[in-house]
């Protein structure tokens, strides 16, 4: 119902500003008339939109770069997919988080999506990324399967036929983290007599914790109990 409401009052702010004009009325009564610039041009945009375009597109160039290096690898074309989904995940949200007032919002459903679906399906690569890590810890379908139960789950999420945004977007971003920290300590176990390999998943493996766990400790867990 909030999400609900929250669209509602942008879709009203957005028919006030594409009306042409409108009228602040001031504390001290006065009321002012203000129209809304033809364009905004790009140096106006905030220093957090170019954050995170810049990470969507170094995270293309890495993975892109490993993936020329080691194109037969599995683990490598994974780690692609995480970098695919990091882009649309950030492209989308630098969007709506440096809107000035409000955006159209059908335009605003399309960014949330494609944001939603881009940040489980980081998720599911990196859960791959682990999983193909030199050895194959389980067969390649159930990959395909994880990814058909994501797909059912988004869609829940974006028909809102889920309890809450809490359970639609952030207990399954909970989830995915746990199942790649069981995977990531399945193949640290699994590779014990190959220490180039254990040293690799080791610093993967942190990375991915300081990064992603760091992000989902901030957004995520204090959503789940309750607090803003």
């Amino acid at each position: 119902p909030a999400f609900r409401a929250f669209l509602e009052r942008q879709g009203a702010l957005d028919a006030r500003l594409t009306s042409g004009a409108v009228t602040l009325v001031l504390e001290n009564g006065e009321a002012v008339r203000i129209a809304p610039a033809p364009r905004r041009p790009l140096w106006d945009l905030p220093l957090g939109f170019w954050i995170q375009v810049l990470s969507g597109a170094t995270s293309l160039l890495v993975a892109g770069w490993v993936l020329m290096l080691r194109p037969e690898s599995l683990s490598a074309r994974y780690l692609m997919l995480t970098a695919i989904a990091l882009a649309g995940s950030a492209f989308a949200a630098a969007i709506y988080s440096s809107r000035e007032l409000a955006l159209p919002v059908q335009t605003f459903r399309v960014l949330s999506g494609v944001n939603s679906i881009s940040t489980f399906f980081f998720g599911v690569g990196m859960i791959g990324v682990f999983l193909y890590y030199r050895k194959a810890l389980l067969p390649h379908r159930v990959m395909g399967w994880l990814s058909a139960g994501i797909l059912l789950w988004w869609g829940a999420h974006m028909a809102q036929v889920l309890p809450s945004i809490v359970v639609g977007m952030h207990l399954m971003i909970l989830a995915l983290l746990l199942v790649i920290l069981g995977v990531i300590i399945w193949q640290a176990r699994a590779s014990r007599g190959d220490p180039v390999v254990r040293a690799g998943i080791r610093w993967i493996g942190q990375s991915f914790l300081f990064g992603a766990g760091g992000c989902v400790a901030i957004i995520s867990v204090p959503f789940l109990v309750g607090q803003p």
